[in-house]
């Protein structure tokens, strides 16, 4: 599958709790439909992935295979359609009222996530 017809996630690699969860969406993904992106890896440049440098850094983004940008709580609701996981969760977060308690409570952990303890560079 060419990178261009991926769904791509930008993730901090940094964050302990953010790749464990990239962990587990990489071992669903047995068709190989994303491609992974550390936001954090000095190699990163969001400016050349068409992305704002300040908001990627704040909300989970995903890049749609028609290049179109899911945010937040539409990023983990792409994430779990491509990879046909958490039906019942995504149906939950697209369904008002309770959209509305997943946007809050994304709201407040992406507040907070910057105040996670972050992985340290180890040097061999």
């Amino acid at each position: 599958m060419s990178k261009s017809s991926m769904t791509t996630i930008y993730y901090d690699g940094k964050c302990h709790l953010c790749s464990r969860e990239i962990d587990a969406y990489r071992r669903k993904d047995k068709e190989n439909k994303l491609q992974l992106k550390d936001i954090s890896s000095k190699d990163f440049d969001p400016i050349s992935e068409g992305l704002n440098p300040d908001e990627v850094q704040r909300i989970l983004h995903v890049k749609r295979k028609d290049g179109t940008l899911a945010k937040g709580v539409d990023a983990f609701i792409e994430i779990w359609r491509t990879l046909g996981i958490l039906g019942w969760l995504a149906a939950l977060a697209e369904n008002q009222p309770t959209r509305m308690l997943f946007q809050g409570a994304y709201t407040i952990f992406a507040h907070i996530r910057p105040l996670l303890p972050k992985k340290e560079c180890k040097i061999n």
